[in-house]
């Protein structure tokens, strides 16, 4: 009898070994399900987009398929690079004079899609304006370039657009891809409000030149 009752609690216990080794690799296979999800997905890092250019490509409407892969998208067959004539953290000051208005744009790029700005306007007979932010291109953009006129030279050229609207009043700047012959980086500003009740005037810029 003892011998028989030795034998019953021992099926007992190698029963539980069993079912808990199986509940160990149900677990870890659960667990390593999400981390083949990330890969599948790129892995990227979200904090090197603007929260509106994600929200921007996530509701885009446009026929084919866009994958976010880091420093590029994938859109359909092509690959498009982000915008990186401002190397990463360096600030860039650009200047420029016309009809009776002077500018100055201080300008850092923080992360793949975005810029912060300091932008001041001198008018005669008027104050001093002031702003700053932070500017973001936008989702589209691998559809088209934008092209400005240089207004020295009148050379065309391609321009990425950077942009911020914040109550009722709205703020573009335009960057070139490719610096001058004299190597300086070229850039225009666009600012405006909805209604004249903001401080904010109507402005586009003449050429601002890399200092």
């Amino acid at each position: 009898m003892t011998t028989l009752r030795t034998l019953f609690w021992a099926m007992i216990a190698l029963s539980f070994a069993a079912c808990g080794n199986s509940a160990s690799k149900s677990t870890a296979s659960e667990n390593a399900a999400p981390e083949a999800s990330a890969a599948q997905a790129g892995g990227v890092d979200s904090t090197q987009y603007a929260p509106v250019f994600l929200q921007q490509l996530k509701e885009a409407d446009y026929p084919e398929k866009i994958n976010l892969q880091g420093e590029y998208l994938l859109v359909g067959a092509d690959t498009v690079y982000f915008p990186t004539q401002l190397a990463l953290g360096k600030v860039y000051f650009f200047s420029g004079d016309g009809g009776g208005k002077s500018y100055r744009l201080k300008i850092r790029r923080i992360n793949l899609t975005s810029l912060d700005y300091e932008l001041q306007l001198y008018r005669l007979g008027k104050p001093p304006y002031n702003e700053s932010g932070r500017a973001d291109l936008g989702a589209m953009f691998f559809l088209a370039d934008e092209v400005d006129e240089d207004d020295e030279t009148q050379e065309a050229y391609g321009a990425a657009e950077y942009s911020r609207t914040a109550n009722g009043c709205w703020l573009t700047i335009r960057l070139s891809h490719e610096p001058n012959p004299e190597g300086r980086l070229r850039a225009e500003v666009r600012l405006g409000c909805e209604d004249n009740k903001h401080e904010a005037p109507v402005e586009d810029s003449p050429t601002l030149r890399e200092r």
